[in-house]
């Protein structure tokens, strides 16, 4: 199949959802289908794609948004494709996508990747404009689209009183699991940071506000005085500057020593803290799937989620960890459980060992081109306005 990918930025340091985009296209390509990915070159970190996989293409916005050259490259190649998988929403390029192919009478899908969830779409943040670019474009693009990608079955429930009644795939995020079997230095990670000895206490991804790091803090408070070898790590880029607010909290329970910020973390550094860690917490107040979690787990390490995180029945179901709500006193008897049983750990590392293996990303993007198979076999059947 020839597949177009079309997101309005790719930037590493933005989140999991770029990561998740190149990765996916690159399996694709890897299963032979003729993959293109375009985007604006906005936001580009330092470390590039990294993949020469597959065709991507950047343009540059002529206006914020908005790129002349992106409009007619989507014009010229969405009538050639067989599918196009439009990533987010909320911005042109992805609106221009949806328009062109319906225009073209080509089969789309929209990946919305978490942003229907009630906790994202009705934070008050910029709301008011949201709602009207909402009503004006990005309804039509969602009810017209041939299908909703989902990467949970939480993830789809939480956006079923939209009421979109578009067909939905649940196509879950995958990982390279050949990569997390790799060795790596875990004593350097820690000489470099000063944690030499120390059981640790993992939360990776961007520290953001929707990621209840405060709570994680003030259960990491009740943890430090039971626990005095634990030391609390968090590893991601500052994108909301929340980093001082953190660092309040436990500089005031005289704990500064006890936390270690190590920024953006990437290939054989971010292998290194995981392998390194005893626990990885992750206590967001949504999370539509999860993927530094099932991270962890690729390298048998236990985890605690918030009963936010859509992936978290599995994790239970498998026990590769558990599963609790956003509370700190329930996070800090969650992580007292498992530090005073390691053979508990143990075993959950195993099992979390064993649910990472379904997420590999051949197995994950069969059924993706499964479902891309699905779409355009209804719309075909389904007679041209």
């Amino acid at each position: 199949m020839r597949i177009l990918h079309v997101i309005h930025r790719l930037d590493r340091e933005a989140g999991g959802t770029t990561s998740l985009t190149l990765s996916l296209c690159a399996a694709l390509a890897a299963r032979g289908h003729d993959i293109s990915l375009f985007s604006l070159d906005r936001g580009m970190s330092g470390n590039g794609l990294g993949t020469t996989a597959f065709e991507t293409r950047l343009f540059h916005a002529d206006l914020p948004g908005f790129s002349s050259s992106l409009t007619k490259a989507l014009r010229t190649e969405i009538p050639r494709s067989d599918m196009v998988h439009i990533h987010m929403l909320y911005r042109p390029p992805q609106a221009l996508a949806a328009h062109f192919a319906r225009r073209a009478k080509v089969p789309y899908c929209m990946q919305t990747h978490g942003a229907l969830d009630p906790v994202v779409f009705h934070k008050r943040e910029r709301r008011f404009a949201k709602r009207l670019y909402e009503t004006m474009i990005e309804w039509r693009n969602l009810r017209r689209a041939t299908g909703l990608i989902f990467t949970t079955a939480g993830e789809r429930d939480a956006a079923a009183a939209l009421r979109l009644q578009v067909p939905a795939y649940i196509v879950p995020a995958g990982l390279d699991i050949d990569q997390y079997n790799r060795a790596t230095d875990t004593e350097g990670f820690r000489k470099h940071h000063g944690l030499e000895g120390k059981d640790l206490i993992l939360w990776m991804g961007r520290i953001s506000k929707v990621k209840a790091l405060p709570k994680l803090a003030e259960a990491f408070i009740s943890i430090a005085a039971r626990y005095p070898n634990t030391a609390l790590v968090i590893a991601g880029p500052d994108q909301d500057n929340e980093r001082a607010a953190l660092e309040k909290i436990l500089g005031d329970a005289g704990l500064e020593n006890r936390v270690t910020f190590t920024g953006m973390v990437d290939g054989n550094e971010k292998l290194a803290v995981l392998k390194a860690a005893q626990l990885f917490v992750l206590p967001s107040y949504t999370e539509n799937f999860g993927i530094s979690a099932m991270e962890a787990m690729a390298v048998g390490c236990p985890v605690i989620v918030s009963d936010n995180v859509k992936i978290a029945p599995e994790i239970v179901a498998k026990g590769a960890g558990l599963s609790v709500p956003v509370e700190p006193a329930k996070l800090a008897a969650a992580m007292a459980a498992l530090l005073d049983d390691p053979v508990r750990r143990a075993t959950m590392g195993l099992a979390g060992r064993g649910l990472a293996q379904r997420f590999d990303w051949p197995i994950v993007a069969e059924q993706m081109e499964q479902a891309y198979q699905t779409m355009i076999n209804c719309h075909r059947a389904v007679p041209s306005a």
